[in-house]
């Protein structure tokens, strides 16, 4: 590893333009890291994820006792020999300067026993990552259609031909529109994502946040009491009297009446945002959202889907040895309206009181065990901490009794 490491870093012109950083990590942290551009030269801007990449301002990527940056994270749990893409979540909202991170995991065999000894990538700009996809996308000219029914030769490029390629949780690396980079599938097109769904190359998988936060909906309306007799309706009117007499007397200034220049103007808008941050009232609630994971086992399917007056037909592949699967899919013809959008947003969890009970009981942070440990029998109570007896010093309550009779006696003497 050492000696791979040494030539890679003599022989920097074997790498193509667009690979900006090569990075090597154990369990014990970053061990390598060889940037082969200059700051000034990177493809982002400069306050984008790719200039703090593996810097020390970069919180997300260091590891600590209980903490391992993603990259590491996902490439130990993907199969080893295999490259994972994905693009950082705090670059997926620029309109240029992308980056892909392709990482996977090193692995040492002993006998019959594999275990991960750490993880090496690369940091890339999307830029090189889409001219090799479109390259590869495109049929030459000289090909042999003569056995080929349909357009020949294919190519992504064409307009009524949408080619995406993306990862094995949906999410789009890859797509002639630029706003869709980083985005969900289902929610460009709802009617593709949901034949997949149905056909099982993705599985949809609930995930919960117990610790969300929903806006609280605003009552207009409330209960009101019954009048069972008048001095409930004088009760209330002394108490709201009282309130405000109370409130009064805090907020009121005598000062303010001799200087009467340093009262200030409310803004005209306050009572409007006063409002609105009104209506905004988060409270703790419990919300599910769905997350789809690529099933591996299918590695190509294709399907037609009827959207009224057109078909639209699909074919997705999963590209070998990677995370990622292309999908080409017949742009002409619109299912938004037979097919919603497929959407990620959470929805909060309603609970009845049965429930939310045998929920807080059954689902805590931190489970106990099933079986008590106390006692071990290699353990010596004897050897284990004692505290000391608390007990009254005789020595100690004379000595200030005395004290105190000498200082009554003094003060006594000092009257006379």
């Amino acid at each position: 590893m050492e000696a791979y490491w040494t030539a890679l870093m003599l022989n920097p012109s074997g790498m193509d333009e667009g690979v900006e950083t090569a990075f090597l990590g154990t369990r014990s942290g970053l061990m390598r890291v060889s940037r082969y551009v200059g700051i000034e030269k990177r493809v982002a801007k400069p306050k984008v994820f790719s200039k703090k990449f593996l810097s020390p301002s970069d919180k997300e990527n260091i590891f600590t006792m209980d903490h391992f940056p993603v990259w590491y994270r996902r490439a130990a749990e993907y199969p080893a020999g295999k490259f994972l893409y994905y693009i950082p979540k705090e670059d997926t909202r620029e309109a240029s300067g992308r980056m892909v991170i392709a990482t996977t995991a090193v692995t040492v065999t002993v006998g019959k026993k594999t275990a991960v000894a750490g993880a090496i990538g690369v940091q890339m700009a999307l830029d090189l990552l889409e001219t090799r996809f479109w390259a590869t996308a495109k049929q030459p000219n000289d090909t042999d259609c003569s056995n080929t029914e349909g357009i020949c030769p294919l190519t992504c490029e064409a307009m009524d031909l949408a080619c995406y390629l993306i990862d094995s949780n949906a999410f789009i690396i890859i797509s002639k529109e630029k706003s869709h980079v980083g985005r969900f599938f289902g929610e460009v097109d709802g009617s593709v994502m949901a034949r997949l769904i149905k056909m099982g190359m993705f599985k949809r998988v609930s995930l919960y946040d117990y610790q969300a936060m929903c806006k609280m909906g605003g009552h207009s309306a409330s209960s009101a009491r019954p009048l069972l007799s008048p001095f409930y309706g004088l009760a209330a009117a002394l108490k709201w009297f009282l309130t405000n007499f109370l409130l009064f007397l805090l907020e009121f200034n005598i000062c303010g009446l001799w200087h009467s220049d340093r009262f200030a103007e409310a803004k005209p808008g306050f009572k409007a945002s006063a409002q609105k941050k009104k209506g905004d009232i988060l409270q703790p609630c419990d919300t599910e959202y769905p997350s789809f994971v690529y099933e591996p086992s299918i590695k190509e399917t294709n399907s037609l889907i009827k959207c009224g007056r057109c078909q639209k037909m699909f074919v997705t592949q999963a590209v070998p040895d990677s995370n990622l699967l292309m999908l080409v899919v017949q742009a002409d013809c619109d299912c938004s309206r037979q097919y919603p959008a497929i959407t990620m947003e959470p929805k909060e969890v309603k609970y009845n009181a049965s429930v939310k009970c045998d929920r807080m009981k059954s689902q805590k942070v931190r489970r106990r065990p099933e079986s008590c440990h106390a006692y071990h029998p290699q353990e010596n109570a004897k050897e284990c901490g004692d505290a000391s007896q608390i007990y009254l010093s005789v020595s100690l309550f004379l000595t200030c009794l005395t004290a105190s009779f000498a200082c009554l006696k003094a003060s006594t003497l000092v009257f006379r």
